[in-house]
């Protein structure tokens, strides 16, 4: 089976930043924060294997190109 590079964006790395912070800050769940960004990881990761699973759509701003899942 082919696999692929995985990269994951500087804006994705935030946003799991932020989902953590939420998560152990405002829900005081430590614990769950830690586990439920364990579990994306490991999903993010899991693209490295049949990609096509999950669409893929451009979107242009004034300033860059991203690529993100729809």
């Amino acid at each position: 089976m082919k696999t692929y590079t995985v990269r994951i964006t500087r804006q994705a790395r935030e946003h799991l930043r932020g989902i953590n912070a939420y998560i152990t800050n405002e829900l005081l769940a430590p614990e769950a924060a830690s586990n439920t960004i364990s579990r994306l990881k490991k999903e993010i990761k899991s693209l490295s294997r049949m990609p096509e699973r999950i669409k893929m759509i451009r979107i242009y701003t004034a300033f860059d190109t991203y690529s993100m899942s729809k």
